[in-house]
């Protein structure tokens, strides 16, 4: 009858010793299952910050540097680098609507729409202006030697500002063109 007990308690033991093993493996694979996916999920949000942090630098860099071609044709009146800037205005639109389409936060809706109204406003105020100052002075009209904002508007039709236009175009520093100038608290 010892025998028997020692069995039957040695057998209820190995039953409790393999049903405790399989729940650590159970729960050891679960626990690697929800670390597995929290790492894809994890760098998936990495990723997605990385491509949107590159494509804002890479629509800086451009923005930068069509501004330096476009200096540079005001300065020179070489047509090859209005032809740069122009294959740069197409990039940009490109980077902007980019960020137009991907946008998923507000902050990000607010950075693509504030994008394309800076765009806009460069494509149909700033450019035309420089542009007719250029051909102003190839033809003579405009003798300075140096750019002057009065002679820049001169050349410039104006034509009534829009009235939900986020910033003020006659600032005489960045610091004017705050949130609270582009209606936001």
């Amino acid at each position: 009858m010892k025998s028997w007990i020692d069995q039957r308690i040695g057998r209820q033991f190995l039953f409790v010793f393999y049903l405790f093993i399989g729940l650590i493996l159970l729960t050891s694979l679960a626990v690697y299952v929800y670390t597995e996916n929290q790492i894809e999920q994890t760098t998936s949000s990495l990723e997605n910050i990385s491509e949107r942090r590159t494509n804002a630098t890479e629509l800086f860099e451009t923005w930068q540097s069509m501004q330096y071609e476009m200096r540079g044709y005001v300065l020179l009146g070489d047509d090859a680098m209005l032809e740069r800037v122009q294959d740069k205005q197409v990039l940009i639109d490109e980077q902007t609507t980019w960020f137009e389409q991907n946008a998923v936060t507000d902050k990000e809706k607010t950075y693509a729409s504030d994008a394309r109204t800076l765009f806009v406003a460069y494509q149909e105020r700033v450019m035309p202006s420089l542009e007719r100052y250029v051909e102003g002075k190839r033809n003579g009209s405009v003798t300075e030697p140096f750019l002057k904002m009065p002679t820049l508007g001169k050349v410039n039709p104006q034509k009534e500002p829009p009235a939900d236009r986020k910033f003020k175009i006659n600032s005489k520093s960045a610091a004017d063109m705050s949130a609270r100038a582009a209606g936001r608290p």
